[in-house]
């Protein structure tokens, strides 16, 4: 393999580091070259393919906004032997800890960006970019993604939408409704969608929602720091509501490591970008957030209790009275 990787990078030198990692489906090492220290993922599955260039793209989004710090993306690659890799800039990652607060700014800037840029657009009435020979940066006024992108392996298709909650019921939520009356044939949970999906506007009238670049998959595992501050990888972004970002930071049962994150990342996010929906110290917990989270989590586990989580989200019950109530305010019924 490390023969072929030499070939597709044009390098004389691939000397491994000893740098290991790739997270819960992929492996990696970093390996010094004649361009500096890279890191590879590989995988052999059939869909690493896609998975990976869905999280190039959405590195290469995020890297242009300039609001917070990314491995820069290098390649994708078909390798003999069925394997695919990604190549990426090595980066001397840490747990985040003494820029927690800087994470929640620079999360609440990269939120925020597409809106700004929007509003610059409309004072100048000129298009915004970076001078002759460099990509322009580009308003996005639709929710949705130019690509595929994945949640582990399960594809996340991000066909565009003029609107939030169209987006948000049949690009994210419905596809995981189907996956589950395939698998399990969940009569009860078919029909509390049906009448649940006529709800859903309802959490969203008269907010104005602008599609904000998303990380898309963030929890305490895809955060780290270097001295230089913090850095968000393992992206499968889209352009969605600004809320959802913090998702799976405030929804999933967490590490000791996330749950010291959580506070401040929170206060500063919410401070820099505060949403329609709550004061700027409170983060308010919607309905919708729990239905992500389970729905779009789930899958990715191969639980017995899979079939009850669901059937316990739709009643909208919490898993944990005491972590909700420590970090949210707010809605927390839903009446179908």
């Amino acid at each position: 393999m490390e023969d072929a990787l030499q070939e597709a990078l044009g390098t004389k030198v691939l000397q491994p580091t000893g740098h290991m990692g790739g997270g819960c489906i992929s492996h990696g090492q970093s390996y010094d070259t004649d361009h500096g220290r890279v890191f590879v993922k590989c995988n052999s599955q059939l869909e690493a393919r896609r998975m990976f260039e869905g999280e190039m793209a959405s590195l290469e989004a995020i890297l242009k906004t300039e609001t917070i710090k990314v491995p820069k993306p290098i390649k994708v690659i078909d390798l003999p032997e069925c394997s695919t890799v990604f190549v990426m800039e090595h980066l001397e990652m840490r747990a985040v800890n003494r820029h927690s607060a800087q994470l929640g700014t620079q999360l609440a800037d990269l939120h925020l960006y597409n809106q700004r840029l929007g509003e610059k657009l409309k004072k100048e009435g000129s298009t915004v970019g970076k001078g002759q020979g460099q990509t322009e940066v580009q308003f996005v006024d639709q929710f949705g993604f130019h690509t595929v992108t994945c949640c582990g392996y399960l594809p996340q298709v991000n066909d565009w939408h003029s609107d939030w909650v169209s987006f948000f019921t049949r690009q994210r939520i419905q596809p995981q409704m189907d996956m589950i009356e395939k698998k399990s044939g969940d009569r009860e949970a078919r029909e509390l969608w049906a009448q649940l999906q006529l709800k859903i506007p309802s959490l969203f009238c008269d907010m104005e929602i602008f599609p904000a670049l998303l990380h898309g998959d963030l929890w305490g595992g895809n955060v780290a720091e270097d001295d230089s501050g913090p850095i968000i990888f393992d992206p499968a972004s889209f352009y969605g509501h600004s809320e959802l970002a913090v998702l799976l930071l405030c929804n999933l049962p967490v590490p000791l490591m996330q749950c010291k994150l959580q506070p401040a990342v929170l206060s500063r996010n919410t401070k820099q970008s505060p949403s329609q929906n709550h004061r700027k110290n409170e983060v308010y917990w919607f309905p919708e957030k729990q239905l992500v989270c389970i729905d779009e989590i789930a899958p990715l586990f191969k639980r017995k209790d899979t079939q009850r989580n669901q059937r316990k989200f739709f009643h909208l019950k919490h898993r944990d009275k005491k972590q909700k109530d420590r970090f949210y305010q707010g809605p927390s019924k839903l009446d179908i």
